[in-house]
């Protein structure tokens, strides 16, 4: 009896759900260390995992570097996010680039935005891209490799600069009237909806 008692203790301990949790972002302000594999670099101090949020605020930069494979359940960009060649971003439900301060991304590596069958979203919006001082605002630059649905509202995709070979975007994307989506040769595996 008491062996059972025991047994069925661990299984239901074992059976407990992860909680997810919020992780900010604290690296990258300045020339400040950006590595997202780096505990330091996050509140609370650890690395988050696929069933968290990260948020990346205004003025700091994160890079998930050369070699490293990262992931979130979603993502929150008012500053900004460099995936490097050979790095490889995986999340569950969707990224989004809020368009503020200095929120862009970039992406040499891989980044999958799905959830089992289920493909995420890229969010990318603009709040003030008249200004000619926020270039960079709502941009996204893709040199290699994305998996997610994309809804542009106001900012800058960039496909591919013309300069690299083997780019792919899978997915559908919406493209609202004040967004731009520009490509020079980049594989583009979906319906485009202006």
């Amino acid at each position: 009896m008491l062996r059972t008692v025991c047994l069925s203790a661990l299984v239901l301990a074992g059976a407990q759900p992860t909680l997810a949790a919020v992780y900010q972002f604290i690296g990258g302000v300045g020339d400040g260390d950006n590595n997202w594999d780096d505990p330091s670099n996050w509140t609370p101090s650890a690395l988050p995992g696929s069933t968290d949020t990260v948020i990346v605020p205004g003025d700091h930069g994160a890079a998930i570097l050369d070699g490293s494979t990262e992931a979130a359940q979603s993502i929150q960009l008012n500053g900004g996010l460099n995936v490097n060649r050979g790095a490889t971003l995986n999340v569950t439900n969707s990224i989004t680039n809020n368009g503020v301060d200095q929120a862009y991304f970039i992406n040499d590596g891989v980044i999958v935005v799905k959830n089992g069958g289920t493909v995420g979203t890229i969010i990318n919006t603009c709040t003030n891209c008249s200004d000619p001082d926020t270039a960079y605002f709502g941009y996204i630059g893709n040199t290699h490799e994305i998996t997610a649905n994309l809804d542009n509202s106001g900012g800058v995709v960039n496909g591919d600069g013309g300069t690299t070979t083997g780019v792919t975007w899978t997915g559908d994307a919406i493209n609202e009237a004040a967004g731009q989506i520009y490509n020079d040769g980049a594989n583009w595996i979906g319906a485009v909806t202006s």
